[in-house]
């Protein structure tokens, strides 16, 4: 006899004059169809669409923990992404008034001894934002845009509106704004 091994076996009652067969869930292709020679044709007949039924109730539960869990594996990295993604529009917003200080400075320093020593180091810094997907909004004489603009300042004009000046930068990042450009309108 067996050692018992802390987990039931489960009966499967085929028919009450046929207590051979116990757990079919473990027997192999020849078990069954060793059983299969000592029953009689009726009772094989139940025993094939007893166990055909088995089979693809298993294969149903089977694809749809696999389908659950590969929905799960997408949604967690979609929401791993989203979050990180967040983490660097904090820190970008966080980051833009020194920006703007230092675009100012840059702007200021032209002209001056020191501008060598503040275009070696402050262009290269918006240059790497920039390959990390953060996008200067700092274009003049283009149409206003709302999303991109916040007009400032309007002059009328016979056109449409145009951006005619940038008194403060605007920053996009990877499509998103972080904070439109304050401009002078024309039109």
């Amino acid at each position: 006899m067996d050692e018992p091994n802390g987990y039931e076996e489960q009966q499967n009652p085929i028919d009450d004059d046929t207590q051979t067969l116990g757990n079919l869930s473990g027997a192999t292709q020849e078990d069954v169809e060793i059983l299969l020679e000592t029953q009689d044709d009726s009772d094989s007949g139940d025993l094939v669409s007893q166990l055909t039924a088995e089979r693809d109730e298993y294969l149903k539960a089977l694809q749809l923990t696999k389908a659950d869990f590969d929905n799960f594996r997408r949604r967690t990295a979609r929401l791993e992404t989203e979050a990180a993604e967040k983490k660097v529009v904090g820190l970008l917003e966080k980051l833009l008034p020194s920006l703007d200080d230092l675009n100012s400075l840059v702007n200021h320093m032209i002209g001056t001894e020191d501008e060598i020593l503040i275009s070696k180091t402050v262009p290269p810094l918006f240059a790497t934002l920039a390959t990390e997907g953060l996008k200067l909004i700092d274009e003049v004489q283009v149409p206003f845009d709302p999303q991109l603009h916040q007009a400032v300042v309007h002059e009328p004009g016979e056109d449409s509106p145009v951006v005619s000046e940038i008194f403060r930068l605007g920053y996009s990042w990877k499509g998103k704004i972080l904070r439109p450009a304050m401009v002078k309108v024309v039109g």
